[in-house]
């Protein structure tokens, strides 16, 4: 895992444009975000937050990054984990899931509450090892150990693209910070050019999808968590080094159902529901597989398709969803 230390272009917030019923490249967003090494992000993840990172975070080998797509299961994945880490116990800690595992490019400043911790650096890097952290990073911005030192671990999960076209539909609507209201659409054109929060899901699953096979990459499918789930989640305690038990594995595929996590303060984001838009739907709205069929229309899945064969066609991603 080579260390990139400079971005290429990056921009400061830019406030949305109007919306329409359709995008068409070289029109303004109309979302409001900032850029980052080329990719649009949201106004939170800044370029001065990726770069101090790639600068001053040190990586420890134990170190685990739970890396996606937004929208690809990211929430589930830190539930299940701090269930492990609780012995399927997880009410025994109060905390929720963005006190536990920090997102890494989100924050620029260090809480009141912290006392004598002076600076952003200190703060992401004061957490009891093993620390595990959130990031929706593509490949070159993710913090990686720097040249000669042992790696960190990451998690990376995927989930199909037409499933998370509609879910960050209504996550980018659903947020103030990103001011969108526009109609679904725009919001597909916006996707399918790779104009959404992240950049293009194809660059950024194709470069991930590179290093599926590096000792220190675990690469989860979030159908698989479906369907699979107890093999799943004992994949995920091999892969950061906690011991378990069959009574653990199944106290954590209870804790960590979508009903279940919907009904726990602590993991179903609604500390973040003064951030939402009026009448926005839930954070955690569905959490199934297969809602695309309830949006795309037969000229938009068709497009998709083909979109999606002419990015992916010879690297094996192409496998991995029936369209």
């Amino acid at each position: 895992m080579a260390n990139v230390n400079t971005f290429t272009f990056s921009r400061g917030v830019v406030v949305a444009s109007p919306s329409k019923e359709r995008w068409h490249p070289g029109d303004p967003l109309p979302w409001t975000s900032s850029v980052v090494d080329g990719v649009p992000c949201p106004a939170g993840m800044t370029y001065q937050n990726c770069s101090r990172l790639k600068s001053e975070f040190i990586v420890k080998p134990d170190d685990v990054f739970v890396v996606t797509y937004p929208k690809s299961g990211t929430t589930w994945t830190l539930q299940i984990i701090k269930c492990l880490q609780t012995k399927g116990e997880p009410d025994t800690v109060t905390a929720n899931l963005d006190a536990l595992y920090l997102w890494l490019e989100n924050i620029s400043k260090v809480p009141d509450s912290c006392g004598p911790i002076k600076s952003v650096i200190e703060y992401l890097s004061d957490r009891p090892s093993p620390r595990i952290y959130k990031s929706h990073a593509t490949y070159r911005m993710i913090v990686k150990a720097k040249d000669g030192e042992p790696p960190g671990k990451y998690i990376h999960i995927m989930r199909h693209p037409k499933d998370v076209c509609v879910s960050m539909y209504h996550h980018m609507r659903g947020f103030k910070s990103f001011d969108y209201n526009g109609p679904f659409s725009e919001f597909f054109d916006l996707f399918i050019h790779g104009m959404v929060e992240l950049g293009s899901w194809f660059e950024y699953e194709r470069a991930w999808w590179e290093h599926r096979n590096d000792d220190n990459v675990l690469m989860l499918k979030y159908e698989d968590l479906h369907t699979n789930t107890s093999d799943i989640i004992e994949k995920i305690a091999s892969f950061i080094g906690i011991e378990t038990k069959p009574d653990i594995i199944a106290k954590t595929v209870e804790r960590s159902q979508f009903k279940e996590m919907k009904a726990d303060s602590a993991a179903n984001m609604a500390w973040l529901n003064v951030r939402r838009a009026e009448g926005a739907t839930p954070f955690m709205r569905k959490g199934i597989v297969g809602d695309w069929k309830s949006f795309f229309t037969e000229e938009q899945n068709a497009t998709f398709n083909r979109v999606f064969h002419e990015q992916l066609d010879g690297t094996g991603l192409e496998h991995e969803w029936e369209l």
